[in-house]
């Protein structure tokens, strides 16, 4: 079996995706903190996981590849953030 073929099974049988978003940020030059998660999401999850991002506020300092929101919407997945934020 070929890679694009293992890849087309898993998207129809058990579709994931990575969460890429900002986040609200005080205390900052930059009033959004890019995230992404720390492995593929579920689905069916997504949108309780962008709810949870938006409602989460990160305060400085935070480091590029620091978990914000641990075990996301009961997924076991972290957000963590894409850049460091100083004060």
């Amino acid at each position: 079996m070929q890679a694009w073929q293992g890849i087309c099974r898993q998207g129809i049988h058990k579709p994931h995706t990575h969460a890429d978003q900002h986040g609200k940020n005080t205390g900052s030059v930059h009033r959004r903190l890019p995230v992404h998660s720390s492995e593929p999401l579920p689905k069916g999850k997504i949108f309780e996981a962008m709810e949870h991002i938006n409602a989460c506020t990160a305060h400085p300092p935070v480091r590029c590849g620091q978990a914000i929101i641990r075990n996301i919407a009961e997924t076991s997945v972290d957000i963590c953030a894409s850049r460091d934020m100083k004060k």
